[in-house]
Formats: C-alpha cells, sequence, structure tokens
C-alpha cells in the first residue's frame, strides 16, 4: 500500500473509490467495517466520545503500512530483557521465536481475514456489533487488519503472569495495527502485564501510530489483573480499544498508568454479564508539553450483584489536555448493584485543560451507584506550607505532585511495577 493519511484514505472510502474487485476479496468482517467507515466518516469535536481530542492534523499525517518483518529479529530487540513468561510483538506481528509460554497457556496466530467461519471470526463480529458507532479508529483497525493471534489461559491452582512486550522496528512513518483475542477459563487467575511500547531510538523522530483491539472473556471465577503502562511520545500515537466480558462472579482489575507528549485514546467497555460480576478499573493520565490523553471507560451492569470501581486520576501540565468520560449503565434486571465511579484533575498551568464527563444511566430500583468530580489547581495553602518549611516553589509544587501520583503507583501491587511506574513518569516530573 502507497503512503496514505487517515483524511484521504477514508475519504476515497467513504465515495466508494474500492473497486468492484478489492471488494470480492474482503472478508465479512472486513464488509461490515467498511460500511460502518463510509456511514459514520472520520470524527469531530461534536462527535460523541472525540470532544476533547485535537485531531486534524493527525488525521492529515501520511503514513505507510509496515514493511515485510525482516528474517532476522533486529538485535536491540532479542537482546532485551524480558520476563519469565512473556508475549512478544514485533511491528504488531506475534513472535513465536522470542516468546516463552506456560504449558497451559494456548497461543495461536493467525491470518485474520481467512477466518470467516471459525470461532474467532465469531468473537470478533460480536466485538464489533458491540463497539460503538462512533468508535472509528477500532474499525479502521479491524479494516487493515493482517494477522491476529488468540490467548486460552487453562485452569491452574497458582496466579499465571503473562508479560506483553511491543517493539516496533520500523524507520519510516508507519501505521501498525494489533488485534489479540484472550480468554480466560474458568476459575483461573491471571496477572496481564503490558509493558510501555518500545521503539527504536531512530522512530521516535518519525510518526508512528498504533490501532490496537483486543477481547477479554472471563469464564466463571475467573480472575484477571490487567495492568498497563505507557509512555507516549510526541511523534506517536496510540489508539487502544478493549472489551470485556465477565461471567458469574469473575472479577476484571485494571490499572493503568500512562504519560508523555504524543496522542493516546483508549476506549475500554467491561459487560458484567453475570450475577456476582466485578471491575475495579484505576487509571492515572500525565500529559505534558502539548501531549493528548483521553479515556472513554464504560462499564455495564446486566446481571444482579455486580459491583464496580472507577477511580481516574489525571495531572495535566503546560498546554496538555486530559479527556475522561465515564457510563456507568444498570440495566432493569441488575437489582443490588454498587457501582461507583470518581475522576480528580489536577492543572499546572494556567493552558493545561483536564475535562471530565461522568454519567449514570440506571434502570433499576435496588441500587446503591455514585459518582464524583472534581478538577483543580494546586493547593496554595499546602504549597505555602511547604514553603514555610524551606522548600523552594518549585521544589515544594514537585514534591505535591509527586504525592498526587504515588497515590495511583500504590495501586500497582507488585513491586517491579511500582518502580517501572515511578520511572515512567520521570519524563513528566522532568518537565515541570
Amino acid at each position: 500500500m502507497q503512503p496514505f493519511s487517515i483524511n484521504s484514505y477514508l475519504s476515497d472510502l467513504c465515495k466508494s473509490n474500492v473497486s468492484s474487485n478489492d471488494e470480492q476479496q474482503l472478508s465479512p468482517l472486513q464488509h461490515s467495517c467498511l460500511d460502518a467507515l463510509k456511514h459514520v466518516g472520520l470524527p469531530t469535536r461534536k462527535t460523541p466520545g472525540w470532544q476533547f481530542l485535537k485531531m486534524k492534523s493527525f488525521f492529515d499525517q501520511q503514513y505507510s503500512s509496515p514493511t515485510v518483518l525482516r528474517q532476522a529479529i533486529p538485535e536491540w530487540v532479542a537482546a532485551d530483557n524480558r520476563e519469565k513468561y512473556s508475549v512478544v510483538m514485533v511491528d504488531g506481528v506475534y513472535s513465536d521465536a522470542l516468546s516463552n509460554l506456560p504449558a497451559h497457556v494456548d497461543l495461536r496466530s493467525f491470518d485474520f481475514n481467512v477466518v470467516q467461519s471459525s470461532a474467532e471470526f465469531k468473537t470478533w463480529k460480536s466485538y464489533l456489533c458491540t463497539l460503538p458507532r462512533y468508535e472509528i479508529m477500532s474499525k479502521l483497525g479491524l479494516f487493515l487488519a493482517g494477522r491476529a493471534f488468540s490467548l486460552d489461559v487453562g485452569q491452574i491452582d497458582k496466579k499465571t503472569t503473562l508479560n506483553v512486550y511491543r517493539y516496533y522496528t520500523q524507520e519510516h512513518d508507519c501505521l501498525y495495527t494489533e488485534h489479540a483475542s484472550i480468554k480466560i477459563s474458568a476459575g483461573a487467575n491471571v496477572h496481564l502485564v503490558e509493558h510501555p511500547p518500545v521503539f527504536s531510538k531512530s522512530a521516535r523522530s518519525i510518526s508512528q501510530c498504533v490501532l490496537r483491539n483486543t477481547v477479554i472473556q472471563q469464564g466463571v471465577g475467573g480472575m484477571l489483573q490487567h495492568d498497563v503502562l505507557g509512555d507516549i511520545f510526541s511523534t506517536q500515537s496510540f489508539f487502544d480499544h478493549v472489551v470485556v466480558s465477565c461471567s458469574r462472579d469473575a472479577c476484571y482489575g485494571r490499572n493503568a498508568l500512562v504519560s508523555g507528549d504524543g496522542i493516546y485514546r483508549a476506549y475500554i467497555q467491561v459487560n458484567l454479564c453475570d450475577q456476582g460480576a466485578q471491575s475495579h478499573v484505576y487509571g492515572l493520565a500525565a500529559p505534558f508539553q502539548s501531549g493528548q490523553l483521553d479515556t472513554s471507560l464504560q462499564v455495564n451492569h446486566h446481571a444482579k450483584n455486580g459491583t464496580s470501581r472507577q477511580t481516574i486520576k489525571s495531572v495535566v501540565s503546560d498546554q496538555a489536555l486530559s479527556g475522561f468520560c465515564g457510563r456507568v449503565f444498570v440495566a432493569k434486571d441488575a437489582q443490588q448493584t454498587d457501582a461507583g465511579q470518581i475522576s480528580r484533575g489536577l492543572l499546572l498551568s494556567s493552558r493545561a485543560q483536564a475535562v471530565t464527563k461522568p454519567e449514570l444511566e440506571i434502570y433499576a430500583d435496588d441500587v446503591k451507584c455514585a459518582h464524583g468530580a472534581t478538577v483543580g489547581h494546586i493547593d496554595q495553602d499546602a504549597l505555602f506550607y511547604l514553603r514555610s518549611r524551606g522548600l523552594n516553589d518549585s521544589s515544594a509544587k514537585k514534591l505535591l505532585v509527586e504525592g498526587f501520583l504515588q497515590s495511583m503507583i500504590v495501586c500497582f501491587n507488585d513491586v517491579c511495577l511500582r518502580d517501572l511506574a515511578q520511572s515512567l513518569l520521570s519524563r513528566f516530573l522532568q518537565s515541570l
């Protein structure tokens, strides 16, 4: 495929500039994505869920698809230190040679567009139907998809920790697509850690875009702790889409920490499908300079005795922007639901923006649901107190910010992850 901008590419699709021969070669899933792309078009500031991001320059940026992965894995990728059990992606493609999985974990890599009648196709078809019509970047990623992988975790007595590492080696402006379906067996206990994406040093000066889709299905009583870490550079754009389905008594936990001066948008949907299902989502966004970090989070309670918690914090400096749109839906049959949503934003400059939009949609009458949101600047009384104890203005401000950040870093149960989260925030703290 020749270099293209997302703007011109979607314009061509909307004008039906796809030949009949090309359309005949599309899979049914691609046809569905193509129909959605034609009907919705590019999101704007008026599009639901996209009110906060400034995207015009991004949509006009020229990208190429990644070239065929070279036979030899780059030395800097092969030599990187990784944890014991790992799933390794290179340029959006699963690498069997670098990955290491326990015996009870089954991973299959497949051509995304030749699974038309398999269970995998049904999974992705259902995923596509679940997405809101305005999640256009997810559908573009599915339309452009090449390969994907499915990960099945069998039941075992002890917790399984899997580490996901992503490397991007292309040295030209590039658009990557990544797609994964994850199935957690009944009663299984899994800790999934997504480490910060790693680019080659030369790639940090060129434009890189990643479109990622993940489907997670948890069996009865299954437990998944999903930790996500990211450091986004100014030339990088990430669009992460995650849809989770929890069966009876299953529990999904997510801790996410993303910092940087690039573009990052996450759409997370958690479906509590049966009674006793739980979800606990914690997130921290720390954009600086002209970074844009946006999260759209939807928790759907479909059955009784469900519990969900959402706690999202942001620290915004310079002229950066942080956005959060959170929605809790409680169906009529989801009696005795317990749901809470909290959003906190801390602004460190007069040009910084933190926008929050909490929503509750409740159709049951025996529930306990609450939400709260605050956005403000550093407490001047606390700043004065620290200055009166001998700290200068800069040190006092940084100490208060570090305290705000630590309140979310402690959510990571693993000491090594807390250290990694602390190191990720070093670029942000250095920018203050």
